[in-house]
């Protein structure tokens, strides 16, 4: 816009910042990734810790302000797939288990079908987007 407030009664030289500087900033407060019907990977690994139940790590995009909350849209638009390339159906509970500005770690519990020690990929099971979301507001 061309406007820039300054405290006192000097102005300092217009601080210009590009759209990726911006963004990068914003990401330090919230981050959002949603799966579209034709994007089915939240890029999330972990490992299958019983036979319903997978424990995974999601990485941020960027680092964040402080450990934000975080929040999926409903349990069922998510499911896990094992290394063994089997789909274990749609989750009944994503529970986050801890955050830090890094990432956050949660377990996905399905009904059956899991390996434990097995790896697996966070995924979406539905055909409704699916999103995370990460809030760092202060």
């Amino acid at each position: 816009t061309g406007v820039q407030m300054e405290v006192g009664s000097v102005a300092t030289p217009f601080e210009n910042r590009s759209f990726g500087e911006e963004l990068d900033l914003c990401h330090r407060y919230y981050q959002q990734i949603t799966t579209t019907q034709n994007y089915h990977n939240f890029h999330a690994a972990g490992h299958c810790t019983a036979t319903t139940s997978m424990l995974f790590v999601l990485p941020f995009l960027k680092k964040m302000r402080s450990s934000p909350s975080v929040s999926f849209s409903a349990d069922d638009t998510f499911t896990c797939t094992t290394s063994g390339g089997s789909n274990a159906g749609a989750a009944s509970d994503l529970t986050v288990n801890n955050t830090e500005p890094y990432n956050f770690r949660a377990t996905l519990t399905v009904g059956s079908g899991l390996t434990a020690g097995n790896g697996s990929l966070l995924q979406k099971f539905t055909n409704a987007d699916a999103e995370i979301i990460m809030d760092g507001e202060l």
